[in-house]
């Protein structure tokens, strides 16, 4: 199933990209399976080249679960990939057991915070983790997506706290790429929920 949705979403991006749509970054969840998987940046490397695609093209969404299993090994199969153009980010972020001593090593481009922080914005608590995750990653030099945005006030202070990027139904719900490809089509671009 994992190879079948990378498969799947890479020849999609291919097919809109030759007719003249550019979506953007395609970023696609990676299983602990797949990064034990010992030709898996050979095998995903041939499916760029197969679908005309660049690394720049595609980001790997990897929990900090499946980077701490192994994460010696995980640190050369990663640098790989950033080689070949592809953006990394360490997706649930703050639920796993990160080493702060890892996390500098690991060739990663974005922190995205886990929604479990989000949804309790307003508690002290949580928007202290939220800034301190903020902070960490400013210092390394990394981007931050906040997933689970569902509110305006969520946003606000995402955005006053200078969180990168924001995902959640606040911005839309999911949709098909026939959905996507009509908006596109009709010269809207993606259209997000209310908040152009």
């Amino acid at each position: 199933l994992d190879q079948w949705v990378l498969r799947t979403g890479l020849r999609q991006l291919h097919t809109w990209k030759k007719a003249g749509l550019n979506p953007g970054r395609l970023a696609v969840n990676i299983s602990v399976r797949q990064l034990e998987n010992n030709r898996f940046v050979e095998e995903l490397l041939g499916l760029l080249e197969q679908w005309q695609l660049d690394g720049s093209d595609v980001a790997l969404e990897l929990t900090e679960t499946s980077l701490m299993k192994n994460i010696e090994a995980m640190i050369p199969l990663l640098q790989e990939l950033v080689d070949a153009g592809i953006e990394l980010m360490i997706d649930d972020f703050g639920t796993g057991y990160s080493s702060l001593n890892y996390l500098k090593r690991l060739p990663v481009d974005v922190l995205k915070i886990d929604k479990s922080f989000i949804f309790e914005i307003g508690n002290d608590e949580s928007d202290s983790i939220i800034r301190a995750i903020i902070g960490m990653a400013r210092n390394l030099g990394l981007r931050v997506i906040a997933e689970g945005v569902e509110n305006k006030e969520q946003l606000n202070f995402l955005m006053e706290e200078g969180c990168d990027q924001v995902q959640g139904f606040l911005l839309g719900a999911p949709i098909s790429a026939v959905v996507l490809e009509k908006q596109f089509m009709e010269g809207h671009g993606l259209r997000i929920g209310g908040l152009e």
